[in-house]
């Protein structure tokens, strides 16, 4: 490799190449070049193009910087993985950053007569990125739910669980390799959706490799392979600071409407009447026509429905060997389908908003948060707009109503959706399936979602079909899911 010639200028550090064939003999006579005091090195370094210019021999993209004096003392170095605390470190850059040099240091790349030699990844950008993550939300459709008799406009193959899984996994796995590996870093989270009891095995097996944590809320019944969710995150990006996995409808704050209790009842009641009455009741109850009865309140309170939401801290360290990044909640969840009862989705909504915001504000302040999942809602719903604006009018006809003298009123504060940041509208839709046992209409509409607190700006989304292109339902050749994968990239 040619050597690099540090020499200081107005205050910065440039860099010279010099590809000379007297290269080293100048390097044993020349005396490197010595900065101004608290002078500024700027880690300059270029795309892979650029680089060919300079050096051709490169194995890996990386420029070497080498101190022939070691100063650690004025070192900025947040962006380090690595502290600088001793001689003979060597330290990698996961950013371009700003590193303050004290007076009389010299500068050369003579790597053996170094004390220091920092390196870093390649990048046009000559200042330090905020962190950056990118959120997944994915409803793989659990594999005991892809029944031919319901989906009866796919195609029986594109049914089959086997077939199925490993399109689902070239998926994450695209996601992961195109935004951990080039010259922009987003480290890919991922909230998944109708996980099973035998997927969630293969998915363990698929996020370990990739050098992930999986966790994991199965609360379903059999006959959907007691399907939950799945929040998978890479651990040499994130450190694991807190996990809360809980079933949503215990966490109501307040608690839930109680009956109140019956005076006790008088002695003549309790000896002579109701062992008459009581039988008879019981007789009615049993052979009278059953009629449905859908309670809200009932219905949201026996939901099974779990929520995961983990606290991380992206892996950037001080010069101390601290860790400095703000904190944020990553939440998941899958809200009950109950469109025969709408005020489900009211109470719901509040309950997970409310779960996430509680958890942001707790020890540290407000920190950042995202919500991700399928919520089974449409755009244009009130309980979309709830989750949006954090009201709801209590005039509307899904509005939950008192019981037991308790009043609902919602608690939760209004979110921001990545996708109406980015484009100004949800996606067209995130769903399109087909249920022939339900009725002839296939569906077609948005139901998952990535909502967010004011501290993250949105970099990118993952763009998803017009309607227009759309032909059939899901599953099909190309989606593997009857969701469409949704996804964002945030900075803080």
């Amino acid at each position: 490799m040619s050597p690099i010639w540090i020499t200081a200028a107005c205050g910065f550090v440039t860099l010279q190449t010099d590809a000379s064939e007297e290269a080293k003999e100048r390097e044993r006579e020349e005396k490197p070049k010595k900065c101004s005091t608290h002078c500024t090195l700027r880690l300059i370094y270029f795309s892979q193009s650029r680089a060919k210019q300079f050096w051709s021999n490169m194995q890996t993209k990386r420029l070497i910087v080498s101190c022939t004096v070691l100063a650690t003392s004025t070192f900025k170095s947040f962006a380090f993985t690595a502290p600088i605390a001793a001689k003979d470190i060597v330290t990698t850059l996961k950013h371009p950053t700003t590193v303050q040099i004290s007076s009389n240091r010299c500068f050369s790349t003579n790597l053996h007569s170094s004390n220091l030699n920092i390196a870093t990844n390649m990048s046009e950008e000559a200042e330090l990125s905020s962190p950056k993550v990118r959120v997944v939300s994915y409803n793989i459709l659990s594999s005991e739910l892809a029944d031919p008799e319901f989906f009866t406009k796919c195609k029986p193959e594109n049914l089959k669980a086997a077939n199925r899984l490993p399109k689902i996994l070239d998926k994450l796995e695209e996601e992961i390799k195109k935004h951990e590996s080039g010259d922009e870093c987003s480290p890919v989270v991922f909230c998944l959706q109708e996980v099973s009891h035998e997927w969630a095995t293969s998915l363990h097996v698929f996020f370990a490799e990739k050098g992930y944590h999986m966790v994991t809320g199965l609360y379903g019944k059999k006959f959907n392979g007691y399907m939950g969710i799945a929040t998978a995150y890479p651990t040499k990006h994130f450190e694991t600071v807190k996990v809360d996995l809980v079933r949503l409808s215990e966490k109501k704050q307040g608690g839930w409407p109680r009956k109140p209790k019956t005076p006790e009842p008088s002695k003549l009641r309790k000896y002579i009447f109701d062992p008459i009455y009581n039988p008879m009741k019981a007789a009615y109850r049993y052979y009278r026509p059953k009629k449905r009865v859908d309670d809200a309140w009932d219905v949201s309170q026996w939901r099974f429905n779990q929520f995961i939401a983990v606290k991380l801290k992206h892996r950037i360290v001080d010069e101390q060997g601290n860790n400095k990044s703000t904190p944020f909640w990553l939440g998941n969840y899958h809200m009950p389908c109950a469109f025969r009862t709408p005020a489900v989705m009211n109470i719901h909504s509040d309950l997970v908003g409310c779960r996430i915001q509680k958890l942001a504000k707790e020890e540290d302040g407000n920190i950042p948060f995202i919500l991700a999942g399928d919520f089974n809602i449409l755009p244009d719903s009130p309980h979309y707009q709830l989750l949006r604006t954090g009201e709801l009018d209590e005039k509307d006809e899904t509005y939950p109503d008192e019981k037991h003298n308790v009043m609902w009123k919602p608690s939760l504060k209004g979110m921001r959706s990545a996708y109406v940041d980015m484009t100004g509208e949800e996606p067209e839709y995130t769903n399109a399936a087909h249920n022939g046992a339900l009725n002839n209409d296939s569906f077609i509409g948005t139901l998952d979602y990535i909502f967010l607190s004011d501290e993250w700006k949105v970099k990118e989304i993952l763009e998803t079909p017009k309607r227009e292109s759309l032909e059939g339902v899901y599953p099909d050749d190309e989606q593997p899911s009857d969701h469409l994968m949704i996804a964002a990239t945030l900075e803080m």
